[in-house]
């Protein structure tokens, strides 16, 4: 699978280093609570307590989610980022609020596949093949049934710069 705790936290860490400082997460209950055991979750909390403030997430608790309620929480913790689950929701979210990134908020995403917005891509194709490549491995070794001492093999996604979050001033 992707590793979704280190792939929240190297986000977290790419908007810090382009002077984003009060940063949000905003994700679906259903993908908050099951999706990737609360990983996406857990790796913003960990990498924002390291800088030294952790806004409270935002879940959306039902479709269609109410932008206004999110537009109300970004101004209540004053964020100048924004982090959500995908690019899909990003750009709903963007054409109903009529925010812009990145001049009125850098919004970055936990899983991007389209190509103008920032975020993490989790590479998919290559923990597909990351899976068959094991699966052979125990072919080959004439391993079968449930291991004795289970183990998963996590890839970290790569960075992809986007057009939705910019530098902006270190003092902010």
């Amino acid at each position: 699978s992707d590793n979704h705790f280190r792939n929240a936290k190297h986000l977290v860490r790419k908007l810090t280093l382009l002077g984003y400082r009060r940063i949000g997460l905003c994700l679906g209950t259903q993908l908050a609570t099951l999706h990737a055991d609360g990983g996406w979750r857990g790796g913003y909390v960990v990498e924002m307590e390291r800088w030294g403030e952790c806004p409270p997430p935002y879940y959306r608790e039902k479709e269609p989610y109410d932008h206004q309620d999110i537009q109300r929480w970004i101004r209540r913790e004053k964020l100048d980022a924004l982090i959500v689950d995908s690019d899909q929701f990003a750009q709903d979210f963007l054409w109903r609020s009529g925010l812009k990134a990145p001049d009125d908020l850098g919004v970055a995403c936990l899983n991007v596949t389209f190509d103008d917005f920032s975020g993490i891509n989790p590479e998919h194709p290559r923990v597909w093949a990351m899976a068959v490549d094991f699966l052979v491995h125990l072919i080959h070794t004439n391993q079968s049934g449930i291991p004795e001492f289970p183990h998963c093999l996590l890839l970290e996604g790569t960075w992809k710069p986007g057009k939705t979050v910019r530098r902006i001033n270190f003092e902010k």
